[in-house]
């Protein structure tokens, strides 16, 4: 493959930032197709080889052959094909590793061309869209996926309890304390809401927006609300997320 396109060899970002900044952006394009291939079988076979670099490399081949196409076809229009092999290295990454806003940001600080933020928007953004149709995992995940390692987020919570990450020992008040003493309590903890304890059982709870329409004579009991939802320590963390999130309870 080296014998017929020798910027294969490595992960090819020197050849990438020569032909942006010393050739205009004019790149042979079936470099773009071997590297492909070859990056393809390296990775595909387990061997040593990088997904990164490759990706830009590859991306720059095919969007700057692209855009030679097009300044033949068009050049008073596409008068710099450069512009398009920066484009084509931000949408390939976008759209293998899903990392559509970390390409927008990297690319055009990678090249220093600040111009061209818009076109990369709009290019790793449907890069990301289509490559999301096509497959759930990127090229990161799809790895891990096919060893068995669990990698979703509500898989990987439905594994740990609650008792495992909660909080033992918490800050509480009694529903007899007033709410001038509280306020105090508050200003100097930093927290905004309080369990309600009453002979060691919870009661209820207080919070920073019940102090906002307490009055200064009252008692945690007058203020806090007594319906409050619970979770056992057993319970998944899954189940803890989704009644924060749901505020109700879950089966």
């Amino acid at each position: 493959m080296a014998k017929i396109a020798i910027e294969t060899k490595g992960h090819g970002i020197p050849e990438v930032m020569e032909s942006i900044h010393l050739h205009g952006g004019r790149i042979r394009g079936r470099v773009g197709f071997i590297k492909a291939i070859v990056s393809s079988i390296t990775i595909g076979s387990g061997g040593s080889g990088g997904i990164f670099a490759p990706s830009l490399f590859i991306g720059a081949m095919l969007g700057g052959a692209f855009g030679i196409v097009l300044n033949y076809l068009f050049p008073e229009i596409v008068q710099f094909p450069m512009a398009y092999a920066l484009v084509g290295m931000g949408a390939l990454f976008a759209g293998a590793a899903f990392a559509p806003l970390t390409c927008i940001i990297m690319i055009p600080e990678m090249t220093g061309n600040y111009f061209l933020i818009p076109a990369m928007m709009a290019a790793c953004v449907s890069s990301y869209l289509v490559a999301s149709l096509i497959s759930r995992e990127s090229i990161y995940t799809l790895k891990l996926v096919r060893r068995g390692v669990a990698i979703d987020v509500d898989h990987v919570l439905s594994e740990v309890k609650v008792k495992d990450i909660m909080t033992k020992k918490i800050d509480s008040v009694d529903e007899e304390m007033s709410v001038s003493e509280l306020i105090k309590k508050v200003l100097k903890e930093g927290h905004t809401g309080y369990p309600v304890i009453k002979n060691n059982e919870l009661t209820g709870i207080v919070t920073f927006r019940d102090l906002s329409e307490a009055d200064m004579n009252d008692k945690v009991k007058d203020i806090c609300t007594r319906e409050v939802f619970t979770i056992n320590p057993n319970d998944s963390a899954q189940k803890a997320v989704r009644m924060l999130f749901e505020g109700v309870l879950v089966d």
